[in-house]
């Protein structure tokens, strides 16, 4: 599952990059943009499992779907912003903390749809 989202959450940070040019940015003078879609991509799903793994340490139960989604959206923005403030090391950039916002609820949406999907087969 990791691999899959890991390969989710890179395409959702190319795509972004190449719709909204002008708000997120990928590529440093060391990463090409792929690449840098490829590292942004992994440390997203990294730092949400780490997110996820936290929660349940501390005992916070997501019993309907809706808060489910509520805590998947918090841990995607997190996550995000956490990598674009290590730009220079992931290669990934936001203009403002609200497209890293708006990036995270499609992704958390896209990713609940995929998850759904899997787990009916």
């Amino acid at each position: 599952m990791f691999l899959l989202f890991w390969i989710l959450n890179s395409v959702l940070v190319y795509l972004a990059a190449l719709t909204f040019p002008e708000v997120y940015v990928l590529g440093t003078f060391r990463l090409t943009v792929m690449w840098a879609a490829v590292v942004s991509g992994f440390f997203w799903t990294l730092l949400v499992w780490v997110e996820k793994k936290f929660a349940k340490k501390f005992g916070l139960k997501f019993g309907k779907p809706s808060e489910r989604i509520l805590f998947y959206i918090v841990a995607n923005f997190v996550a995000l912003w956490l990598v674009a403030r290590f730009a220079p090391y992931t290669g990934f950039g936001l203009a403002s903390f609200l497209w890293a916002f708006g990036l995270g609820v499609v992704g958390s949406l896209v990713q609940f749809v995929v998850w759904r999907m899997l787990r009916r087969k």
